[in-house]
């Protein structure tokens, strides 16, 4: 079941009252304008992403109308990569802090830095750089001084986590740099569905986690009113299959036209679920702080699930699956918690070597797969691996099918789908199967281009590493197909183009 439908903002679009607990609406980014939606250069590029505008709105509005913005304001950025709230911050307060694990190695490609010049560099607006540090810092454990940040933000970076217990983690750091008083504006992922999603590093909350995790601050309360109902009118706050590129680059004087006309901007399918971005603020009401892992009220299935991921992460493979497996084994309506269980537990179960009886150990993974859900939607995060697997173990037709449920996944993205396709396309042996593999991804290809994507992408995403790992007459057998469709596609247009 999703989340109930918003009547109150509609198609035009009304701004909710902020501070408070809301869900990402496109619709808030027309009429009345916050102070930074203002200040930002209309040919600023970002400014035809409502998703993540949305969240840079919702965090500098919030912090103005709650009147922390001034000269005596020090604020911390945690996951803020080269985000323009650094730069518009910088003009309003003191001290701006802008950390991040900076690196050019980083899985997160806001982060890919090495010097604190080019994110300084990257800004849209004229700033006070004498006001901005930026600090190479993990959320968990940053480094700066207890009780010397007035207010922390955050725009969807609290998720990339290993697991909710290291969100714990998170929050007991941002209430060690808070000053009493001080609060922390946030934004996150959020689950649509009933479904959890809490894949390492994209720990995407719900309304239950949400409420779960509230009650576990007793150092803060939550400021602002709560509603998470959903604006699925807007057409921007639809859902896009990620494989396509969010919007194009539009003429400035088009302005913000994107937001009415690109539809699927605002939710992302992940797996079996559906997320789009919440926001929230909270104040440092005492020194409660936040309760232990252990002392918090989190339901059994989730908590059950975090530990197993913990222990997998820290190389603990017998009691990871362990864990894990209870989940998998469990009769409950979650079948995405169920999905992410099992690829974990089935990875610490090849880790112990359990491999070695291949034809058990791919029963064991054609069971779970015969389990899933049929149709378009799968979780290609976790049915990776299984095909993997299954290949290593010799069946390799069994693979090649569970590969090609990956590949037509409306929630794979677009670098997954290229890792995919040549995986696909490496275990077609005869004829048959090379035949119908090139036809699969060959159209999934032109599929790709006729949306947005360029050549250019084909070429370095695809073309060069496939021809590292496949045979030649493999890839150009792609590459001719895709360009026979693209030729058909004018000679169609013809009598339309002249």
């Amino acid at each position: 079941m999703l989340e109930q439908f918003s009547t109150c903002n509609g198609y035009i679009g009304a701004r909710r009252k902020r501070p408070g607990s809301c869900l990402a609406d496109a619709g808030e980014l027309h009429g009345t304008m916050s102070d930074f939606t203002l200040t930002m250069p209309r040919s600023f590029s970002l400014w035809q992403w409502p998703r993540k505008w949305w969240e840079w709105d919702y965090i500098a509005d919030c912090a103005e109308q709650l009147d922390i913005l001034s000269q005596t304001t020090t604020a911390l950025g945690l996951g803020a990569g080269n985000e323009p709230l650094i730069f518009y911050f910088a003009n309003k307060c003191k001290r701006v802090i802008a950390s991040d694990l900076y690196s050019d190695e980083t899985a997160w490609k806001e982060a890919r830095f090495e010097k604190a010049d080019r994110i300084l560099s990257s800004s849209p607006i004229p700033f006070n750089r004498n006001s901005v540090e930026v600090v190479n810092a993990d959320m968990r454990a940053t480094g700066l001084e207890a009780a010397s940040i007035d207010f922390v933000w955050s725009c969807s970076s609290i998720e990339h986590v290993p697991t909710l217990l290291d969100l714990f983690d998170v929050f007991d750091e941002i209430d060690r740099v808070l000053r009493l008083g001080g609060y922390a504006i946030l934004t996150t992922e959020y689950s649509l569905t009933e479904s959890t999603y809490l894949l390492p590093g994209v720990n995407a909350w719900n309304s239950d986690i949400f409420h779960m995790m509230i009650n576990s601050f007793p150092g803060f309360k939550l400021i602002g009113a709560t509603d998470f109902r959903y604006n699925w009118l807007h057409p921007a706050n639809g859902s896009r299959p990620r494989r396509y590129p969010a919007c194009r680059t539009m003429p400035e004087q088009l302005g913000n036209i994107t937001h009415y006309t690109r539809s699927g901007t605002m939710i992302n399918p992940v797996g079996l679920s559906l997320a789009v971005p919440v926001g929230f603020v909270i104040q440092k009401i005492s020194q409660d702080g936040v309760l232990p892992w252990r002392e918090a009220k989190i339901p059994d299935r989730i908590k059950i699930f975090s530990e197993g991921i913990n222990e997998f992460l820290t190389g603990n493979n017998e009691p990871a699956r362990d864990l894990l497996e209870t989940i998998v084994a469990q009769e409950f309506d979650d079948d995405q918690l169920r999905h992410h269980a099992f690829r974990y537990a089935i990875d610490a179960r090849a880790r112990l070597g359990e491999m070695s009886n291949k034809q058990e150990f791919a029963d064991r993974i054609s069971t779970f797969v015969t389990s899933t859900p049929i149709g378009a939607v799968q979780d290609p995060d976790s049915l990776d691996i299984c095909g993997y697997l299954v290949g290593e173990c010799g069946r390799k037709t069994e693979a090649i099918s569970i590969y090609e449920r990956c590949l037509l996944t409306p929630s794979i993205s677009r670098d997954h789908l290229f890792e995919i396709a040549i995986k696909y396309l490496a275990l077609a042996e005869n004829k048959n199967e090379k035949q119908h593999a090139i036809e699969t991804v060959s159209s999934i290809f032109f599929d790709l281009m006729n949306f947005g994507m360029i050549g250019g992408e084909l070429q370095s995403s695809f073309i060069q590493p496939s021809l590292k790992k496949l045979p030649p007459e493999i890839v150009e057998g792609v590459v001719s197909a895709v360009r026979a469709r693209l030729r058909k596609t004018v000679l169609d247009m013809s009598p339309i183009i002249g």
